[in-house]
């Protein structure tokens, strides 16, 4: 099955990144600066996970995941933050199946996670994973 990853985050070097990174491994990457937009995209098109930054130009990162999976829920969710805060908002929503990773992550690390994303259903003592 190939899957599709929408990634969202305001720095288009990272967005660049991500999606050579991804896409080398074979994944169908779409990217955008705005979670508006990733909402958009996500009516359009199934994405098997969003990797998300939490602070936006219009919307946090948070609220995007409560959109994506009113959506789809089966969505997987991946948190790529600068900020510490984030974790107790990401922690509110209630979500027992994401990670989360505090920037700068090593693109080892986020393959890592996308892939066992992808792969391995979650425990529900996987509720979230912190790297630095």
């Amino acid at each position: 099955m190939e899957h599709s990853i929408l990634v969202v985050d305001d720095d288009q070097s990272i967005l660049e990144l991500f999606r050579w990174v991804l896409e080398d491994e074979g994944y169908v990457v779409e990217t955008v600066s705005k979670g508006m937009l990733a909402v958009e995209k996500a009516r359009e098109s199934r994405f098997s996970l969003a990797l998300l930054d939490m602070f936006l130009p219009d919307i946090r990162g948070d609220q995007v995941a409560v959109k994506l999976r009113e959506l789809d829920e089966s969505m997987g969710l991946i948190f790529v933050t600068g900020y510490d805060e984030s974790i107790e908002i990401v922690e509110s929503l209630g979500f027992r199946d994401f990670l989360l990773f505090k920037k700068p992550v090593t693109l080892e690390v986020l393959l890592g996670a996308v892939n066992n994303v992808l792969t391995l259903p979650f425990e529900d003592d996987q509720v979230m994973v912190e790297a630095s």
